[in-house]
């Protein structure tokens, strides 16, 4: 992307009209990610205590299990945030663009469906 492409991203989500709803983006990905850390954590301390003899793969699997849930939870949670700030970056472009060009688009006229014939 071209620098004044992200110039225009920065002015964007600096004049945003949707600044409750990226807040709420970002506080969504945070609990993602908090519960993504913690998920990881829990899976490795399960597998910690469960590893005693004739248990050890059941030990690697908790850990494991907790390894890889953690971190889908954690790229959803970044995805999701990423989904979020696209929407209100189109939202808010378009509403940037049809204020400077004084018009709304016009809606298109819809012709009469036609006659049938029996």
């Amino acid at each position: 992307m071209g620098p004044i492409k992200k110039e225009y991203i920065k002015r964007v989500r600096h004049e945003s009209a949707y600044r409750t709803f990226r807040a709420l983006a970002t506080f969504g990905s945070v609990l993602f990610v908090v519960f993504g850390v913690l998920t990881i954590i829990s899976g490795l301390v399960v597998g910690g205590m469960t590893a005693r003899p004739y248990h050890y793969l059941l030990a690697f699997g908790y850990g494991i299990g907790g390894l890889l849930s953690g971190a889908a939870c954690i790229v959803i949670g970044m995805a999701l945030r990423q989904s979020a700030f696209i929407l209100a970056d189109v939202a808010d472009s378009l509403t940037d663009f049809y204020s400077r060009h004084d018009q709304l688009p016009a809606s298109p006229s819809v012709p009469p469906p036609p006659p049938l014939n029996r």
